[in-house]
């Protein structure tokens, strides 16, 4: 999973190279997510004096009540954490959805 991960991670640095953007990932296993992330970011911010984090908010079609309960605060309350420790941040919409679809042949 973590060699999966990193792959995907390095992907999306890639991209950014692409577009001329510097970037680099980061990734962390905690059991208090916004905690975790919050640390990781004040550890990562004195490399990034003009950084900006991204973060994905989940949008599911067809939501369920217990989607919005595991996924949907995750996001806001770490934008509103570093908002007030000074930090940019932006939250960029994911579209999920919740049943399989056929890839076209």
């Amino acid at each position: 999973m973590e060699h999966s991960l990193q792959t995907d991670l390095d992907k999306y640095v890639q991209l950014a190279n692409l577009m001329r953007l510097d970037s680099e990932s980061h990734r962390l296993m905690e059991t208090d997510v916004i905690d975790g992330l919050d640390r990781r970011c004040e550890q990562v911010s004195p490399g990034w004096a003009k950084g900006v984090y991204s973060m994905g908010q989940l949008a599911f079609e067809g939501e369920t009540s217990w989607t919005q309960f595991l996924h949907n605060r995750t996001s806001f309350v770490l934008h509103r954490r570093l908002l007030s420790d000074g930090h940019q941040a932006v939250i960029l919409p994911i579209r999920a959805r919740l049943e399989p679809t056929a890839l076209p042949k």
